[in-house]
C-alpha cells in the first residue's frame, strides 16, 4: 500500500471508528418539558414500561449504563402500564410482585430475557402471558407459595395496575419506554441499534442533570 492510498484509508477508518462526538440534545426534539412540574418526583426517573414491549428490552442496556452513572441520590423506578389491555395485565403483574418481593433488583434483567426465550414443548414464547406462567416463574425463583399469595394480594388492594395506568395518562404517555425525570422532563423516542444505546444513555444522563 502506498503512502498516498494509506493516509486515505486511515482518515476513513477515523471517520468511520473514530471517537464519537458528544452529542448535543434540545429539548422539543430529544426530550420535552411538562406543563405541569411534579415536585413529589424530583430525585426519581420513572421508566414506564412492559415486560412485553421489545423497545423496551433493548433500551435496558442503556438503562443499565445510565443506572450506573446517574446523579448521586437519583432513584431509578421501573413503573409497569397495560394502558387498559387485558393481555398485558399479566407482564404488569409481574413487575408489581418483584417490587413487592424486593426482586425487582435481583431479577428485572433476567425476567426479560425470560420474557423472550422459548418455552420448551410450546409453540409460543413469553412465559409470562397469564398468571399461571407468572406464579410459576416466581416459585421458581425460591419465592414460596404464601409469599405469592399474600404480594399479590397487596397490589390488588393497592389497585396499582390502575394507578399506573391513570400515571401515563397524566403524563400523555403513548409508548413504552418512557422516561419521567425529575417530575419535569418526558423522555420517549428510543430507537432500537447497538450504536443509538450510548446515545440514548447519554441523552438520559442530560436530562437528569437539568434543573
Amino acid at each position: 500500500m502506498n503512502k498516498k492510498v494509506s493516509v486515505i484509508f486511515t482518515f476513513l477508518f477515523g471517520l468511520l471508528f473514530g471517537p464519537v462526538v458528544a452529542a448535543e440534545f434540545k429539548e422539543g426534539v430529544d426530550y420535552e418539558q411538562l406543563e405541569t412540574v411534579d415536585e413529589s418526583l424530583n430525585g426519581k426517573v420513572i421508566e414506564i414500561f412492559s415486560y412485553h414491549c421489545h423497545y423496551c428490552y433493548r433500551a435496558m442496556h442503556s438503562v443499565k449504563a445510565f443506572k450506573k452513572q446517574m446523579p448521586k441520590g437519583m432513584i431509578l423506578q421501573h413503573v409497569p402500564v397495560t394502558f387498559g389491555y387485558s393481555q398485558l395485565d399479566s407482564f404488569a403483574t409481574t413487575a408489581l410482585l418483584l417490587s413487592e418481593l424486593d426482586l425487582m433488583e435481583e431479577l428485572h434483567e433476567y425476567t426479560f430475557h425470560i420474557a423472550k426465550m422459548p418455552i420448551k414443548g410450546e409453540k409460543h414464547y413469553n412465559k409470562l402471558e397469564n398468571m399461571e406462567g407468572v406464579k410459576a416463574y416466581l416459585l421458581e425463583q425460591g419465592v414460596s407459595e404464601s409469599q405469592y399469595q399474600q404480594a399479590l394480594k397487596n397490589i390488588e388492594e393497592k389497585q396499582l395496575i390502575k394507578k399506573y395506568n391513570k400515571l401515563a395518562s397524566k403524563y400523555q404517555v403513548e409508548g413504552t419506554p418512557t422516561f419521567i425525570i425529575n417530575g419535569k422532563y418526558k423522555v420517549s423516542d428510543y430507537k432500537k441499534g447497538s450504536q443509538y444505546d450510548e446515545y440514548f444513555t447519554e441523552l438520559l444522563l442530560h436530562v437528569a442533570s437539568l434543573k
